[in-house]
């Protein structure tokens, strides 16, 4: 769970924001209402703020949506999602990351 990796400081309402978050195959995206913005404060004693959603429906679950999978982005409120070559290059980016975080691909020095 994702309050093991950090301490909260401070929650304020997030109404009306959302993360972006791929699907598994990087081809299409889903819009995950945020419930709050949070100071936080990581393992490495760095300050940040993270968008926290529900991870399921009983309310039982939360998370912070940049330690999600799939996370692409934080859509504002009104703000149209992103489209076309920009959601395509945005997809093929989180799909890239995230084959360098599972070890799947190897950078060179």
């Amino acid at each position: 769970m994702f309050l093991e990796k950090m301490k909260i400081l401070q929650l304020i309402p997030a109404m009306g924001w959302s993360a972006m978050i791929s699907n598994a195959e990087f081809t299409d995206y889903t819009l995950m209402p945020l419930i709050a913005w949070a100071l936080i404060k990581d393992r490495d004693d760095q300050d940040g703020i993270v968008g926290i959603y529900v991870g399921d429906a009983r309310y039982e679950e939360l998370g912070s949506a940049e330690d999600h999978d799939y996370f692409i982005t934080y859509v504002a409120p009104g703000q149209a999602p992103i489209k076309g070559e920009e959601l395509a290059a945005e997809l093929e980016f989180t799909r890239c990351a995230n084959m360098l975080r599972d070890g799947a691909v190897r950078t060179t020095e």
